[in-house]
């Protein structure tokens, strides 16, 4: 097996991070999956507060520049010291687009990119890896369905201290896109963005971090395996 980076390494703890390394290697949370993230295979107990969702602007000449496709060559760079993207939890429970007449899967791998903007611990970027995947009908209707709506993460929640990749999920309704990008380390939690070449995930209207339902962890890891 290969060793994957660990999370200290990049932050060096100096970092200021919400992260909890006291319990970083739970034995219990083995498996993708964290476990206070086990009852979002179910339906939310409160409806969501946004009235609708928010969708990526009208895009005339093809999602992300016609010529990378709904996923772009890298992600957009968050502000956060080592490009990680916001570690708080977002403010309440979200839509994510309409039922999606198409979904696109890609990967993306963490490249070093220099020293953080503060100068501790390293910087990273997110660099496309692998093939870009549409997904078939039935496997696209079923993502549309898990991310339909996604709760704010757990600030508690007992992480792994590792870095391994992303996948990015671009939702396509019509002619507007709405991406979701999905850790596969640490907590696994989900980043937003309505414009996925100028927002990094996580910084848009619905700025945070999300659970990622178990479920959508696991079909992820059958159709594209990070590791």
């Amino acid at each position: 097996m290969v060793q994957r980076p660990t999370l200290s390494a990049v932050l060096r703890w100096a970092a200021p991070r919400t992260r909890v390394p006291a319990l970083a290697l739970v034995p219990a949370l083995v498996l993708g999956g964290c476990a206070s993230g086990e009852t979002h295979d179910r339906e939310p107990t409160s409806a969501p507060t946004s009235a609708a969702p928010t969708m990526v602007k009208r895009v005339d000449a093809g999602p992300a520049g016609a010529e990378q496709g709904p996923c772009p060559a890298s992600l957009a760079d968050p502000a956060d010291d080592h490009g990680f993207g916001p570690d708080e939890p977002g403010a309440a429970t979200v839509r994510v687009g309409a039922p999606a007449t198409t979904v696109t899967l890609c990967r993306y791998r963490a490249v070093e990119d220099g020293p953080a903007k503060t100068g501790n611990g390293i910087h990273l970027r997110w660099d496309r890896t692998g093939q870009v995947r549409e997904l078939a009908p039935a496997r696209a209707a079923r993502v549309s369905e898990l991310v339909t709506s996604l709760e704010p993460s757990d600030p508690l929640q007992a992480c792994f201290d590792d870095i391994g990749g992303r996948w990015l999920l671009a939702l396509r309704t019509g002619d507007t896109y709405d991406w979701v990008a999905v850790d596969d380390f640490g907590c696994r939690r989900s980043r937003l963005t309505d414009d996925v070449l100028a927002t990094a995930p996580g910084e848009d209207a619905r700025a945070g971090t999300y659970a990622t339902p178990p479920a959508l962890l696991r079909l992820l890891a059958r159709l594209a395996p990070l590791r």
